[in-house]
């Protein structure tokens, strides 16, 4: 072959395509990197986290002696920065451009996900939409899990869903061992391994293989987990979860006619009639031990709210409910931000057209178009399986607690995937293209 040819050879043009839209990719997150630079609690936590591990004061969260180790956090995301702290310094700078490189690397790896079910044309779209889409780079500039996890869990996909469409348990371990690993960056995926292999024995009629399948992933994930799952039970002697402490208290704040989840504040006066209330804003600040302790008590609280009124409870969740998906892009406008009651108490008309044009155009429009792809390929609901079932158990999974938007954004690539599928499936509509509509 002379080197035309080989230069035009189909390997060398995909190769040289992912290239270019990786630099897009990376162009637009080192724009956030340069403009969008944020620095939440939770930061500050894994901040704190890895310069513990680095100073050989363990896993703990505390800034100061006597540095008991802590079971908030899971222990992937700490040792990744600590990790980019050994070789670059204590640079925030550096976490944020690592981030950004992977981001992009996360939108290349969609290319090989979706080019397992569509034409590489439409492939290349998927790279693209998810190369400029902002929500997704917004957290490229600030020190929290999405980033990574979501490339974990980019290459988790598409290593079951080699396993999967080959029907093939070799693939199938080495996606159950990556999921294992995006487990312990963010823990709230433990059982993310058992929806998606009772996802397989109930699409495939519990047939044979599927439960060699199903079995590989869910003890390949655990044989990754269980040496953390050993750590905690010699830190308390007892067994624990990953997390000690969080899940109760987000449950029971969802309960809360009085807990704001935008400000993350209770309403004045409500310590008074709520004991949970205050001992968490009297009793500041408190231990992880002493958060651990309550944990129960939140629980039992929540299910006692719902059962004292469960229809303003339903009715509550099902009105929060949507923002789940829906990212408005205000992010985008900084600190000229600002709520749709405050723009318009200031009749600051302009900002409030500008916010719908965001909530349209970056929120409402890729879940209609999601919604309406998964429409048009009904047909083959059960092969795209591995692509619709973290969403789902994302969207399932956050019913009992808080629904920010944040915790969709690792499901946001493959939403992305079913936006372009569902933007050709309108084109076709609308040229009234009756032939079969195809992957």
């Amino acid at each position: 072959m002379d080197s035309e040819d080989y230069s035009n050879s189909p390997a060398v043009i995909v190769t040289r395509a992912l290239v270019y839209l990786f630099l897009l990719a990376l162009g637009v997150r080192l724009i956030f990197v340069a403009l969008y630079q944020w620095a939440p609690d939770d930061a500050i936590g894994y901040d704190t986290l890895a310069r513990n591990i680095m100073g050989g004061q363990g896993f703990s969260l505390q800034a100061g002696p006597p540095f008991e180790p802590t079971l908030y956090r899971a222990p992937v995301y700490p040792y990744f920065l600590a990790g980019l702290y050994s070789v670059f310094g204590f640079h925030a700078i550096a976490v944020y451009l690592t981030q950004a490189i992977i981001g992009s690397l996360t939108c290349c790896l969609m290319y090989f996900v979706a080019r397992s079910y569509v034409a590489p044309r439409t492939a290349f779209f998927v790279v693209l939409v998810n190369a400029i889409y902002p929500f997704t780079s917004y957290f490229t500039a600030t020190k929290l899990t999405e980033t990574l996890f979501t490339f974990l869990l980019c290459a988790t996909i598409y290593l079951i869903v080699r396993g999967y469409r080959e029907e093939d348990w070799r693939w199938m371990c080495v996606g159950g061992l990556m999921l294992g690993v995006a487990i312990l960056c963010r823990p709230e995926n433990l059982f993310f391994p058992f929806f998606l292999a009772g996802l397989f024995l109930l699409f495939h009629r519990f047939r044979k293989p599927w439960w060699k399948l199903a079995a590989t992933l869910v003890i390949a994930s655990m044989v990754v987990v269980t040496p953390w799952l050993v750590r905690n039970y010699h830190v308390t002697g007892e067994i624990t979860p990953l997390v000690r402490s969080g899940p109760g208290a987000a449950f029971w704040q969802t309960t809360l006619p009085y807990f704001d989840w935008n400000t993350f504040q209770y309403a004045p006066g409500s310590d008074l009639k709520d004991p949970l209330v205050w001992q968490l804003t009297h009793n500041q600040p408190m231990s992880e031990a002493q958060l651990a302790e309550l944990e129960p008590q939140m629980w039992r609280a929540g299910f006692v709210n719902i059962r004292r009124d469960p229809k303003a409870y339903v009715v509550r969740r099902l009105k929060e409910y949507p923002h789940l998906w829906i990212s408005g892009g205000d992010y985008l406008l900084g600190r000229y931000n600002q709520s749709f009651g405050e723009a318009r108490a200031q009749r600051k008309y302009f900002l409030i057209a500008l916010k719908l044009f965001l909530l349209a155009g970056l929120g409402v429009l890729p879940l209609a178009l999601a919604l309406l792809g998964l429409f048009g390929l009904r047909a083959w609901l059960i092969d795209l399986l591995p692509l619709w079932a973290f969403p789902l158990y994302v969207t399932v999974g956050r019913l009992a607690f808080d629904i920010a938007p944040r915790n969709t954004l690792p499901a946001h690539p493959y939403m992305l995937l079913f936006a372009v599928c569902g933007a050709i499936y309108l084109w076709r509509l609308v040229r009234r293209d009756r032939s079969e509509y195809q992957l």
